[in-house]
């Protein structure tokens, strides 16, 4: 299922297709996400008023498609979707490019402190 969930985000948010993505599609992008499983934090970021169509597809170009350093433009995705913070933007890059970006959370960061890595951001 990882591998279709991933084909799904890279054919809805390559390129080619981001600034024609559907409200559908939009959906069934955050329903991939585990950040979004609690249906409580999905439906507050498909129903929230600032999250048009237009806004959520320009945040999303803005954070896989955009210039910068990736930082900056997490920060910015998160700041102009509410209820789409920093697990949500770290696993959107995890699906849309797994060699890049592997999936990264707090339980993730627990597990590798765990094993004796260090995780912090310095």
């Amino acid at each position: 299922w990882k591998i279709n969930n991933a084909k799904l985000v890279r054919q809805y948010l390559g390129t080619s297709h981001i600034d024609s993505l559907t409200r559908s599609e939009i959906e069934q992008v955050a329903g991939v996400l585990n950040s979004m499983n609690d249906r409580r934090q999905f439906n507050r970021f498909m129903h929230a008023k600032q999250n048009t169509t237009p806004v959520v597809r320009s945040a999303w170009r803005t954070l896989l498609h955009g210039n910068g350093p990736l930082t900056q433009k997490m920060s910015v995705c998160a700041g102009r979707l509410f209820s789409f913070k920093r697990s949500s933007t770290q696993e959107l890059l995890a699906h849309f490019d797994p060699e890049s970006y592997p999936i990264r959370n707090l339980p993730v960061n627990a597990g590798l402190r765990f094993f004796g890595f260090d995780v912090s951001a310095d």
